[in-house]
């Protein structure tokens, strides 16, 4: 093989980096596919944190990769209204910068809002209450009935 011979493909361009936005359909596809399959939400908390290092690569550096994860990433997310799309933005809301936390805690509880209207009748005050390991939904008055 000689210089010229464009048979094979150059190796530099294969593992050129590429804009971070051009990476976004596979990134839904992906968090569709593997974060549907995870149980436990350190798994997709890893799962995010390996995603940002992989794009770090073809960013200009991190503050400009947090701004397009912040300005694109999170509104494509949520425009793609699927349940993968959702644990992505669950996901960003525990790991990155600050900004990209609260724009992807905010795009997902816009999404579960749009998705899942509040519920009607007793009790619903208890379903939109947040519950921490150990502890019940329910108010302490409404226990000791």
């Amino acid at each position: 093989m000689t210089a010229d011979d464009r048979s094979e493909p150059d190796i530099a361009s294969l593992f050129a980096p590429i804009a971070v936005e051009d990476t976004f359909a596979g990134v839904l596809i992906e968090a569709q596919d593997t974060l549907g399959q995870v149980d436990d939400p350190v798994d997709a908390e890893l799962w995010a944190s390996d995603l940002i290092g992989a794009l770090a690569a073809s960013a200009a550096g991190p503050s400009s990769l947090m701004q397009t994860l912040t300005g694109s990433l999170v509104p494509a997310a949520e425009a793609a209204s699927t349940p993968g799309a959702l644990a992505l933005l669950r996901a960003f809301a525990a790991v990155g910068s600050p900004d990209l936390r609260t724009a992807a805690a905010q795009a997902a509880a816009r999404y579960t809002r749009a998705t899942w209207p509040t519920p009607r009748g007793p009790g619903r005050s208890a379903l939109r209450r947040s519950v921490t390991a150990g502890t019940s939904p329910t108010p302490a008055a409404a226990r000791s009935r």
